[in-house]
């Protein structure tokens, strides 16, 4: 029948016939259609062969269920033609293990949110947070596990040089959306400097707005007013980028005889449907070396100035917003190496780290004594209140991603490696290289890592240094946290014992 014969392509295995989408269920013809309107929702599927059909009214304008519902009727109706496992029941779970983890979404609705693909009875789920645990099928000969739920939705992995996991791909809808591993860097295909000359906004009739072409991920990208922002390919032969989660989609910047970038192109599937023309107000900044932020931070004056200033004794208060608690800070602070932080939260107890260059520890009141090993004394060292007045001495893989605001101010971003520890994203003040905003993940021992923004507020030059008086902290377990400088004294002595806990102690 015509009606029933695919006429065009829509997307991964599914085609559109004469008024219905045709699909697949385990090797038989589904043909469906759905309708919404305010208030009301439909659909109509069913299988010519197996001749078991439904129609589903609700009483919303949309709703997951008129696509879900046709697998859950066909799997409860003819749940007997169920294609068998792959794999024997008693076959270890091993084969899972490189897949196991967290994966970091940035698509759609989701915003750092945590995929992680999880293993339970010898089955793999991948559970998406605010919406439920999906089981998966075993992979196909490409490598997508299918969701059991829907055969429109699928996964598969990346691997780096090393052959390690380091993202999933969900593919649906024709889209492939990249979701890179927690704690895996993403690999720099080129040199940030070679992408600086296409920064900037493209005024778009399409999108009713300027698009904002920035690097993210060491990729270029467009930022698209309403939607998301949308990573880029290297350029093909042609010079064509195609966006990295729809092939079909691509861009191409127009050059002038200057060579000069005067417009961004975009296209589908190699048909020009837009011509975003350059704001000519937006200038091209030019991104900055390593050593001329450093420059800029004024390091080797700093360096010297900790250096000369000796032992630092600061005191101020600190208060943690969201569960209406306030208290007095002490930092005791020595070169580069050795720090102790005092909280007095006063009938609510008191904590207290010490950190040298050999060991790290914490004495809080409402939990036990906990001394750091491994990547927990490395963080813990990497935590010294001056620890990033000279990036080169903790971290050994820097590079500055491109250019950005905080607020109204214009900034240098700074992605800052080092082993076992997850990557720190530094936002610089292009005029006075102040460090105003700070992104990582903080490990956890036995729980695993949550994400914190530090954001440095109310520099102030104190003998040479330039230290942020007030210093806000937020994570999802305390909310905000604000720390207040008070005052700062300079050549204080303090003993070896001040940077060594050995259990109880005081601030």
């Amino acid at each position: 029948m015509e009606t029933r014969t695919p006429q065009i392509k829509i997307a991964n295995k599914i085609d559109y016939g004469m008024g219905w989408f045709l699909r697949q269920w385990q090797g038989q013809k589904v043909v469906e259609h759905g309708g919404n309107i305010d208030g009301f929702g439909a659909q109509v599927a069913f299988l010519p062969e197996s001749k078991v059909g439904f129609v589903l009214l609700t009483n919303v304008t949309a709703t997951p269920l008129q696509q879900e519902s046709m697998h859950i009727v066909w799997d409860n109706l003819l749940g007997e033609i169920k294609q068998a496992s792959k794999t024997d029941a008693n076959e270890s779970a091993d084969k899972f293990k490189p897949f196991i983890g967290e994966y970091i979404a940035n698509f759609g609705p989701f915003k750092d949110t945590i995929f992680t693909f999880l293993v339970k009875n010898d089955k793999a789920f991948v559970d998406v947070p605010g919406q439920t645990v999906y089981e998966l099928r075993e992979p196909d000969a490409k490598g997508n596990w299918e969701f059991a739920l829907t055969d429109t939705i699928s996964v598969s992995f990346d691997r780096n040089k090393q052959g390690k996991v380091s993202a999933m791909r969900m593919h649906q809808n024709g889209f492939d959306f990249e979701i890179p591993r927690k704690g895996v860097a993403i690999a720099s295909e080129i040199a940030p400097e070679k992408l600086q000359k296409y920064l900037g906004s493209y005024t778009s009739k399409l999108f009713k707005g300027d698009l904002n072409v920035k690097i993210q991920h060491h990729r270029l990208a467009i930022d698209v007013p309403g939607q998301m922002v949308f990573e880029l390919k290297l350029p093909d032969e042609n010079g064509f980028r195609h966006f990295r989660i729809k092939k079909s989609m691509s861009v191409k910047f127009e050059t002038n005889e200057a060579n000069q970038i005067i417009a961004l192109n975009v296209f589908k599937s190699e048909k020009k449907i837009d011509s975003a023309k350059r704001n000519q107000l937006a200038k091209v900044e030019k991104l900055h070396t390593l050593a001329e932020i450093k420059r800029l931070r004024k390091t080797r004056q700093q360096k010297l100035a900790l250096k000369k200033s000796g032992g630092l004794l600061i005191k101020g208060k600190v208060a943690m917003l969201q569960a209406g608690i306030e208290g007095d800070l002490t930092i005791k602070s020595q070169d580069l190496d050795r720090y102790r932080l005092g909280l007095d939260l006063g009938k609510y107890g008191s904590i207290v780290t010490a950190v040298n260059e050999n060991s790290a520890a914490t004495d809080e009141s409402f939990s036990p004594f906990k001394v750091f090993h491994g990547k927990y004394f490395k963080q813990a060292q990497y935590s010294h209140p001056f620890a990033y007045l000279d990036f080169t001495k903790f971290y050994d893989d820097i590079t500055i991603s491109g250019i950005s605001k905080v607020g109204d101010k214009k900034v240098y971003v700074l992605n800052l490696k080092t082993s076992e520890l997850p990557m720190v994203k530094l936002f610089i003040d292009s005029k006075t290289g102040d460090i105003l905003r700070l992104k990582t993940q903080m490990l956890i021992q036995g729980i695993g890592s949550m994400p914190v923004t530090t954001t440095f507020d109310d520099y102030r030059d104190v003998q040479g240094l330039r230290i942020p008086f007030v210093t806000t902290v937020r994570n999802r377990g305390n909310g905000n946290m604000v720390f207040k400088y008070n005052s700062i004294k300079s050549h204080q002595k303090f003993k070896k014992e001040t940077f060594k806990l050995k259990g109880a102690s005081k601030i």
